[in-house]
C-alpha cells in the first residue's frame, strides 16, 4: 500500500460535551404532523455567538449538542444518495460519502458517513491546528527555523519548484505550515511533523490529539483510516473557535481560504462565495490503480455551512470522481435554503 498525492494547479471529532435535551410531547389528538413540526421547532438548538470575524463565528453557548437531520434536509439528502447510487451502478465510482452541517444552528445530514477512508493530505489540517495550539503558549515556535537537507525528496508532489522546499535552505515553521496547507506540499508536511515531534513534549502532543480526537499528531501515517463525520469536526472546532483562540482560529481558516485548489467543491460556487477547504488524494494497489479523492471545507454562503465529500474508485475514473464532488457541491448549494 502506498501514498501518493498529485499536484493541482488551483487553489478532531470536536470534543462535544453533550447535554441531552429531553423533550416530551404527547401528540394525542393533534396528529402526527403537528407533533413532528412542533418537535422540530423545540429540538432546534439555540446558540449564542460573538461574531466580528471574517472566517470564524466563536461559539459562546449552545443548549443542544447534536441536532439530527431535520425535515427540510431530507429531500437533498435523498437526492444525493440516489445520485451516488447511480454513479456506482455506472461504475464511475466505488463509494462516496457526504457530510453537511449548517454552522450557525447545527442541523446536519450524512450519506454513508460511517464508511472509512484514507485521509491523505487531509491530515495537514489537524497538523496545522496542533502547531497553532502549541503556539498559544509558545508563539516563538512559529518563527523557529528548520533546515531542509533534502531528506524528503521522495515525497515531492508539486510540479512548481517555486512552491516546494529546496535542499540546503532553511524555513520558519510558519513558512512550512503555509506551504503544507496552501500548496499541499508533502515535503513541508513531513519536515514540520518531525520538528513538532522532536521539539514539543509528547504528553502535550497526546493532550492536543485527545482534544482534537481525529487521529494522533504523534504518528503521521497516510494509511490511517477514518470516517467523514469524524474528520469534519476539525473544521467545526476551527469555525467555532472552540479549540484555538479566536485569532489563531481565524488565521487557520484564512490560510485554508487562500489555498490553491478549486477543482472540487469550489468549482461550482458563484463568484464571490469564499471557501476554506482542503483536498486529499490517495492511491493504492498495483500501479496505483485505486484512487481516493476528497474535498472538505467551509462554504461562506449567506448561512455558512460545512461540506465534506470523500470518494473511492478506479484511477482511470478520476475525472468522474472530480465531477461527482462538484455535482454534490452544486446540489447542496442550490438545494438548501441558505
Amino acid at each position: 500500500m502506498g501514498y501518493k498525492e498529485s499536484a493541482h494547479p488551483r487553489k478532531a471529532s470536536i470534543l462535544i460535551y453533550p447535554a441531552l435535551l429531553l423533550i416530551g410531547f404527547i401528540a394525542g389528538v393533534f396528529g402526527l404532523k403537528f407533533y413532528e413540526d412542533t418537535k422540530k421547532s423545540e429540538d432546534a438548538p439555540r446558540e449564542i455567538r460573538t461574531g466580528g470575524f471574517e472566517y470564524i463565528n466563536p461559539l459562546l453557548e449552545c443548549d443542544a449538542a447534536e441536532y439530527m437531520i431535520s425535515a427540510p434536509l431530507k429531500p437533498i439528502r435523498n437526492k444525493i444518495s440516489v445520485y451516488i447510487d447511480r454513479l456506482k451502478s455506472e461504475n464511475k465510482i466505488k463509494e462516496a460519502s457526504v457530510y453537511y452541517r449548517n454552522l450557525n444552528n447545527g442541523p446536519w445530514f450524512g450519506v454513508n458517513e460511517r464508511l472509512v477512508y484514507n485521509p491523505a493530505s487531509l491530515v495537514k489540517v489537524p497538523m496545522m491546528a496542533a502547531y497553532l495550539k502549541v503556539a498559544e503558549t509558545r508563539p516563538e515556535i512559529l518563527d523557529a527555523e528548520v533546515k531542509y537537507e533534502g531528506e524528503y525528496e521522495d515525497k515531492d508532489n508539486l510540479s512548481d519548484p517555486a512552491k516546494s522546499l529546496n535542499p540546503g535552505e532553511s524555513y520558519t515553521v510558519r513558512d512550512l505550515i503555509y506551504k503544507m496547507v496552501a500548496f499541499s506540499d508533502n515535503k513541508a508536511l513531513h519536515l514540520s511533523h518531525r520538528y513538532l515531534a522532536e521539539n514539543v513534549d509528547k504528553d502535550l502532543l497526546d493532550k492536543i490529539a485527545l482534544e482534537m480526537d481525529v487521529f494522533s499528531t504523534g504518528a503521521l501515517n497516510a494509511d490511517n483510516r477514518l470516517n467523514i463525520k469524524d474528520y469534519s469536526s476539525v473544521f467545526r472546532i476551527l469555525y467555532n473557535a472552540s479549540f484555538l483562540n479566536n485569532e489563531l482560529s481565524e488565521s487557520a481558516l484564512k490560510l485554508l481560504a487562500d489555498s490553491d485548489y478549486d477543482e472540487g467543491l469550489a468549482a461550482v460556487l458563484p463568484p464571490g462565495i469564499k471557501i476554506a477547504n482542503k483536498y486529499g488524494v490517495y492511491t493504492v494497489g498495483d500501479n496505483d490503480s485505486e484512487l481516493q479523492l476528497h474535498d472538505c471545507g467551509i462554504i461562506y454562503a449567506e448561512t455558512p455551512y460545512l461540506l465534506c465529500v470523500m470518494t473511492r474508485g478506479d484511477k482511470k475514473n478520476q475525472n468522474d470522481m472530480i465531477l461527482a464532488i462538484r455535482e454534490i457541491s452544486r446540489m447542496v448549494y442550490e438545494g438548501i435554503d441558505l
